[in-house]
């Protein structure tokens, strides 16, 4: 747990009614904020099969006949169909320079067939890559680290903002000379659930290595307590 920024501020509400001469009732207001950290148990990684030929036509059924491949290699390797989804597919023309005619000329076609893969248990990730590309894959992107269900943590997250707010609603009254009492209404004014971490991958090798690290996740109350 990190260091609990604390803003406090000693407010006097008065009720409202319909009796004149009615007891103010006085409160102490104060923001507590608490953080949770988490290890990642879910990626995602972004692969792409890419081939060339004079033909665009060829060159998308390269393509295409390779990304099967290697869809069949994922699922061979416990990748369920729902977590393999197709992202881009896409034929260019290709030029190269001709020093003769000292212009570009065409130079075939390259076709590109890419696709992101959720990968739910993480320890398997690198695995995952290195069958991907035995199979086929040409292109890694990124890969991104985010929680299947981030609810724990943010709740712990939440209960740490409320005990910093406790212990600074009690250093304030204690300091003012007043009698802290129980709260009169919490307010969650900032709850940052954690978003997935994108993390560029480098050209890749056999044994992949993969370390998701850990994520922060955060949260903002704020406490009003009675005081006398």
């Amino acid at each position: 747990m990190s260091k609990l920024a604390v803003a406090a501020v000693i407010a006097a509400v008065f009720v409202a009614g319909p009796v004149s001469g009615e007891t103010a009732t006085r409160t102490l207001s104060v923001t507590g904020e608490g953080e949770a950290r988490a290890t990642p148990d879910r990626a995602s990684a972004d692969l792409a099969v890419v081939a060339r030929s004079d033909s665009a036509a060829t060159a998308l059924g390269e393509a295409a006949a390779a990304a099967t491949a290697v869809i069949a290699a994922l699922e061979a390797a416990g990748i369920e169909a729902r977590d393999i989804r197709t992202v881009d597919i896409a034929v260019s023309a290709l030029q190269r320079y001709d020093e003769s005619a000292r212009r570009a000329v065409p130079d075939g076609y390259q076709a590109r067939h890419a696709f992101s893969v959720i990968v739910r248990d993480v320890a398997r990730l690198g695995a995952i890559i290195d069958a991907a590309v035995a199979a086929g894959v040409t292109e890694t992107g990124g890969v991104s680290f985010a929680l299947a269900d981030p609810a724990a943590a943010q709740d712990e997250a939440r209960r740490a903002a409320v005990a910093d707010a406790a212990r600074a609603a009690a250093v304030l009254a204690e300091a003012a000379g007043v009698s802290l009492g129980a709260p009169v209404s919490i307010s969650l004014i900032g709850d940052v659930a954690p978003r997935p971490q994108m993390m560029r991958m480098a050209p890749i090798e056999a044994d992949t290595p993969v370390a998701p690290g850990e994520r922060a996740i955060r949260a903002t109350v704020s406490v009003t307590y009675a005081i006398e």
